[in-house]
């Protein structure tokens, strides 16, 4: 049978056979198809190269991850003139993912040096070559200038002379005459082309080694082109499209020229970015660029750290540097002590730093950052209003840095108090924009300040200082004790906050105001349920009676909103227009909240408007099921009919408790086999307490908690506690499915209460072992078993060991074949076993890959198996 690479790869890339040409003399079909993909070690290549055969040298080239990773083998390959290895570096198809407007994916510097190291008995006519030369592209052409193939570097002066730089001009010439026909082809080419087109300087070169009657003239011009004076002429050259690639043909700079030129001449931002992004760029001249373009610099630099804190930045641009430099350099380069105490202006640095940067590296800077600030926050403000003032008026033009702006002392003030300054307005919209400039850096400094301090100064600043403040700064407990206080300005702030939590809009709910109200609706942390509170005009502070005026330019916005609604939203609206355009937008889905609706409407304003909703038929919108389901309206009509109009609304209140109740919703998560499953799409208010407790009590099926985890106002902790089981969903799932085309096969499909015995065995307990799950999933119809889905989350969750994986799967071809596909978790079980029972005995792994299409049992003992024949 023969090796599918699928299976074989995994396996190839867990260890090392060590003698590789054995192994591909053994076995050339199974280790073929995968050298674009395996990991290349030095022993594979030199086996590979050594060998010289073409399909194997082209597979090599293939291999993306070592053409990109391993440049020094990239090189040698190429270095072989073999048009097998260079084929692939040619074609706009190499790597289709990566390919650009039909080009080949690969940078002009690998393109140039595939083609100058093409070997002319070994690359035919045709092929990559037309795709070069036939586009008449410029892009294309260039790569050809030192191709040493018949009639390449000609037609590239002959296709593209005027897009070619100087340097690229030169080489060409001197590539034709050298291998093109001397000073005949060199001849030709200059009539040809003509001297406009090769430029008079290069025309000139050409000329000087006609007359020499050698091409030494024209090799020093080219060389001279190609250095860093030619380098710097291009950076200049901001017509030139790709400055980044020629840039990139350098292998090396003469610096103190490159510095001195952009002493003389700044080069511009694209230019000053390629510089500094080199790996090779000295601190210094990074500086001088920096100085110079501060942006560009910022943003490609490959090196940052201390030093460029230190270099002044003109007062326009240091905002957007100072974040870059955070966002890119903190944590890599740049410590929090130095941006703290090293960085100038303060305020762009304060409002740079306010958040942490996204790269897991920058957060410890960050907090030092922080911590160090809280340090001179406490140190030099204090709870002192009038210094917290002066730092404030100081902000928009201090030029030093953080700790200089704080320790430096108030003017003298006839009479404290007064305007708060940089005073401004408050939003009006409900949304709060994120303060930046001085605003930003204030808000910053606030944040650094210990809780008492940061209320005390409350009452003092302007409305834009409290929005940015209780809006964007850092959240505190005591905030809603202020917002229950009786200053309005705390609890519109903080009702705007972009990212309260559930639990912050429950307490600003029970303020009872309807203009925080419109603000918590419209919060992505509010959830379903109180969003269907908050629209119902029902007061939600303890105790409280009467109603709360919805705000009118809520019902204004939202009747004039097409979408973003959430199921629960209509089902107790006050306001009978905005509910109809809300029913017509939105679909409450399921038959106790459908009923549930009903019922808040009875109560509200009577049977008539039940019946009036029910007869007005509305159009759905967003849908393209009716409103409200057959059931639903076929009981409540009836209910509407009865004589005994109180009875029928006790009967209607006891069938929407019931089908609302937590056991009720209970009793439809056991009966889930399938997280997709509608119930997870109606509109319930889930009962999460009793949901958790009778999880905990007895563990709801695990397609249950795979549908409840992605509900939208699902609790974090229990989401958690869902998601760490959501796996068992899955692999029942496969199990089920497995079991079924078994029946299938067997001829007994259609025996309900033999099935569901079946899948009660087959379903995973939690006090499964990893042996147990494992040998519990039948084997596939592939001859191998489904893990793909949630052996990764198993072994993630630690209900399934790497070992495991090894020892117990049913199947060595179905376990590859899982990793293959991208399986996770067991790469470090299998190396060790590979290296244990094949280690670099070719015969072992020969044994290995021959056995594996016809072997029936566990990858460990096909190992083993192997390892022992072997001897």
């Amino acid at each position: 049978m023969r090796v599918e690479h699928q299976t074989a790869h995994p396996l190839l890339s867990a260890g090392d056979p060590g003698d590789w040409p054995r192994l591909l003399a053994s076995v050339p079909d199974v280790v073929e198809p995968l050298l674009p993909r395996l990991p290349v070690s030095d022993e594979l290549f030199e086996a590979v190269l050594a060998d010289g055969r073409a399909k194997w040298l082209e597979a090599l080239a293939r291999n993306e991850r070592m053409v990109r990773s391993r440049p020094d083998l990239r090189d040698r390959l190429i270095a072989t003139g073999r048009a097998a290895a260079g084929r692939p570096l040619l074609s706009p198809h190499a790597v289709a993912a990566d390919g650009r407007n039909g080009r080949s994916p690969w940078p002009l510097s690998v393109r140039r040096a595939v083609l100058a190291a093409a070997r002319p008995a070994d690359w035919p006519p045709g092929g990559e070559l037309n795709e070069v030369l036939g586009k008449k592209d410029v892009r294309l052409l260039r790569a050809a200038v030192a191709c040493p193939l018949p009639g390449m570097a000609r037609a590239a002066l002959e296709g593209a002379a005027d897009g070619l730089t100087r340097a690229e001009r030169l080489r060409a010439l001197l590539t034709v005459y050298e291998h093109d026909g001397g000073p005949a082809a060199l001849e030709e080419v200059l009539a040809a082309v003509g001297e406009e087109r090769l430029s008079p300087e290069a025309a000139a070169e050409a000329r000087k080694t006609l007359e020499a009657g050698g091409p030494e003239p024209l090799r020093a011009a080219a060389e001279r082109a190609e250095g860093t004076r030619g380098a710097i002429e291009e950076l200049y050259d901001t017509a030139l499209a790709d400055r980044a690639e020629q840039l990139e043909l350098r292998t090396g700079l003469d610096w103190a020229a490159v510095a001195e030129a952009a002493a003389r001449v700044p080069f511009d931002d694209t230019a000053a970015g390629l510089l500094a992004a080199r790996a090779d760029c000295p601190a210094q001249v990074r500086d001088a660029l920096f100085a110079q373009r501060p942006r560009a610099v910022a943003a490609h630099a490959a090196h940052l750290d201390a030093g460029l804190l230190a270099v002044g930045v003109p007062k326009r641009d240091a905002a957007r540097v100072l974040l870059t430099l955070c966002r890119r350099g903190l944590g890599r380069g740049i410590g929090g002590a130095e941006l703290l105490c090293t960085a100038r202006p303060a305020a762009a640095v304060l409002a740079a730093a306010r958040r942490p940067p996204e790269h897991p590296e920058g957060r410890a800077a960050w907090e030092e950052f922080t911590e160090g600030l809280a340090a001179l926050v406490a140190e030099h403000l204090g709870g002192d209003v009038e210094r917290w003032r002066a730092v404030r008026a100081r902000l928009t033009g201090f030029t030093g840095t953080v700790p200089e702006l704080l320790a430096a002392e108030p003017p003298a003030r006839a009479k404290p108090g007064g305007a708060w300054p940089g005073a401004g307005a408050a939003p009006t919209g409900d949304r709060v924009p994120d303060p930046a400039g001085a605003r930003g850096a204030f808000t910053a400094l606030a944040d650094a300040a210990a809780d008492p301090v940061c209320t005390a100064l409350l009452p003092h600043l302007d409305d834009r200082a409290v929005y940015d403040l209780l809006g964007h700064g850092r959240l505190r407990d005591g905030w809603f004790a202020l917002a229950a206080g009786g200053d309005p300005r705390y609890r519109t702030a903080l009702a705007s906050r972009p990212t309260l939590d559930a639990d912050g809009v429950r307490r600003l709910m029970e303020l009872d105001d309807p203009g925080v109200n419109a603000r918590l609706f419209l919060r992505p942390g509010t959830t379903p349920v109180q969003r269907e509170r908050l629209l119902s005009g029902r007061p939600c502070r303890p105790g409280a009676a009467g109603e709360v005026p919805l705000d009118p330019g809520l019902v204004e916005r939202l009747l004039q909103r097409k979408g973003g609604f959430s199921g629960r939203d209509p089902v107790d609206c006050a306001d009978p227009a905005l509910q109809r355009h809300l029913l017509r937008h939105v679909r409450v889905r399921g038959r106790a909240p459908q009923l549930r609706l009903l019922l808040n409407l009875w109560e509200r304003r009577g049977p008539e408007a039940v019946a009036d909703l029910l007869g007005e038929d509305l159009e759905p919108v967003a849908f393209t099921s009716r409103v409200f389901r057959q059931e639903v309206r076929k009981t409540v009509e009836e209910l509407l009919g009865a004589e005994d109009r109180d009875k029928a609304l006790e009967e209607l209140r006891a069938q929407a408790a019931e089908g609302e109740s937590a056991s009720a919703q209970i009793r439809e998560l056991r009966g889930q086999h399938f997280p997709g499953a509608e119930l997870f799409r109606h509109s319930h208010a889930w009962h999460w307490a009793e949901i958790a407790a009778e999880h905990r009590r007895d563990p709801l099926p695990s397609a249950a908690l795979a549908g409840l985890a992605e509900l939208p106002d699902v609790p974090e902790d229990f989401r958690k506690e869902a998601e760490a089981a959501v796996w068992r969903s899955d692999a029942d799932y496969a199990a089920w499915e497995t079991l079924l085309h078994t029946a299938r096969l067997r001829g007994t499909v259609g025996r309900p209460e033999e099935d569901k015995e079946e899948m009660a065995r087959l379903r995973i307990g939690p006090d499964w072992t990893g042996e147990r799950i494992l040998r519990s999933r039948p084997a596939h119809y592939d001859g191998g078993i489904d893990l793909s889905k949630w052996l990764t989350a198993a072994l993630e969750q630690g209900a399934v060991a790497p070992g495991d994986v090894i020892e117990h799967a049913p199947s060595a071809v179905s376990v590859l074949k899982w990793m293959w596909g991208g399986g996770k978790g067991a790469e470090e079980a299998l190396a060790a076993a590979v290296r244990e029972h094949l280690g670099s005995s070719p015969d072992a792994w020969v044994l290995a890959l021959r056995m594996l299409p016809g072997f029936r049992g566990t990858l460990g003992e096909l190992l083993r198996t192997a390892g022992a024949a072997a001897g």
